[in-house]
């Protein structure tokens, strides 16, 4: 399970992470509500997506049974304080389209951070040398 400074440097990347979504979103449209550029942005997504994942292992110190449960208590933190934001502070997004197009691309950005926590672990666990049953 994680320990407490993981759990720390978990929610406070969480709140990070909030915070650049809010930023991206707000400060650069362009990628949420053009048509072109927001395929751009879904797409730019994908490598980001694994970075977080590896940036997020390495700072919190995470093995690699520790990698599923920690960013999944990442996105929570994320996710709940958009959920905050997008129902009391919506005007944090900018204009109420790039608001609702932004809670798309975020529940776009989450799923591939999930998803691809959940192939760095698989990975993790078919690397790892098999060893005998014990006699």
């Amino acid at each position: 399970m994680l320990d407490r400074r993981q759990l720390v440097i978990l929610c406070i990347s969480g709140a990070m992470f909030w915070l650049a979504d809010v930023a991206w979103i707000r400060l650069l449209p362009f990628f949420v509500v053009d048509p072109v550029g927001g395929d751009i942005g879904f797409l730019l997504s994908v490598p980001v997506a694994w970075i977080c994942v590896r940036l997020c292992q390495c700072l919190a110190g995470l093995d690699d049974a520790q990698i599923v449960p920690g960013i999944t208590f990442l996105v929570v933190v994320a996710a709940l304080l958009h959920a905050l934001a997008l129902r009391w502070a919506p005007a944090c997004y900018g204009e109420d389209r790039a608001g609702r197009l932004g809670s798309a691309w975020l529940l776009w950005i989450y799923g591939l951070i999930l998803g691809s926590a959940l192939l760095a672990a698989r990975r993790a666990a078919r690397t790892r040398p098999v060893r005998p049953p014990a006699t």
